[in-house]
């Protein structure tokens, strides 16, 4: 029944229609089941978010060979589903109206204060461009740090991460 059903699904179906059918009408037609397969993708990931943060870490080394071809430096799997990922705890975190995550750690005050001189340092730099640029990456560092505290327990330490760092 349409009627019933969630607007955030109604968006995400009508948006996979929409796509499929511009593929299939186009010269890249072997690529329209994509976007099918993408919004399932999705849909896994919302329902065991802590999937998402091991493909991250399997897909690691992964990227570090495309950049170092040269092969999708920008858009890699596992950019996607880190900004999957942090827009499910921004979610998360508005939708129960508090935290839900237990985000704790000492090093949080001593993180803020580095990141306020290294931004004052990229502001004063002389190559402000490579500067900014490593802001980004520092703050690409703290937002997997952020993830690694919502999504890491002490059984993905002992057990699925061994297996799948060896693996």
């Amino acid at each position: 029944n349409i009627t019933t059903a969630n607007p955030l699904e109604a968006i995400f179906f009508i948006g996979m229609i929409g796509l499929t059918g511009w593929l299939l009408k186009g010269q890249h037609y072997l690529l329209a089941p994509l976007p099918a397969l993408g919004i399932v993708f999705l849909l896994i990931l919302i329902r065991y978010p802590q999937f998402g943060y091991y493909l991250i870490i399997f897909f690691i080394p992964f990227d570090a060979i495309m950049g170092a071809l040269g092969i999708a430096e920008f858009l890699t799997i596992s950019k996607f589903v880190g900004i999957w990922l942090v827009i499910y705890v921004i979610f998360r975190t508005f939708i129960d109206r508090a935290s839900p995550f237990d985000l704790k750690s000492n090093l949080w005050p001593l993180l803020f204060y580095f990141f306020i001189v290294n931004l004052i340092s990229a502001a004063t730099s002389d190559y402000t461009l490579l500067s900014f640029d490593n802001i980004r990456q520092l703050f690409t560092a703290y937002l997997f740090y952020t993830l690694t505290l919502v999504f890491f327990t002490e059984k993905g330490f002992r057990t699925t991460l061994p297996t799948l760092v060896t693996f």
